[in-house]
């Protein structure tokens, strides 16, 4: 049975090493997410290939997350704007 992306992450996860200030930061890269895929391909049983379908759905995930994450980042930078203006309104 060939192994997902989460499986190879839980293993993976002991041999990486946190950034210097990064205590208690849970967030994977995409560059992190990209090397356990391309992990994945390269120790796939070559007889059981890993299936065309959840590769792509593994590609469209990541797609997904990435769009959502831009997405936080400007309602933040919004929100930052509106707070900003409401501020400054009662400094009036």
């Amino acid at each position: 049975m060939a192994q997902s992306i989460a499986a190879v992450s839980y293993r993976a996860a002991d041999a990486v090493s946190p950034q210097p200030g990064a205590a208690g930061n849970t967030e994977v890269s995409k560059d992190l997410f990209l090397k356990l895929m391309v992990a994945q391909l390269r120790n796939q049983n070559p007889l059981n290939p890993v299936d065309g379908t959840s590769f792509l759905e593994q590609l469209s995930q990541i797609s997904s997350v990435e769009q959502m994450v831009e997405m936080r980042k400007e309602l933040q930078s919004i929100h930052q704007l509106l707070a900003n203006a409401a501020s400054a309104a009662v400094d009036r």
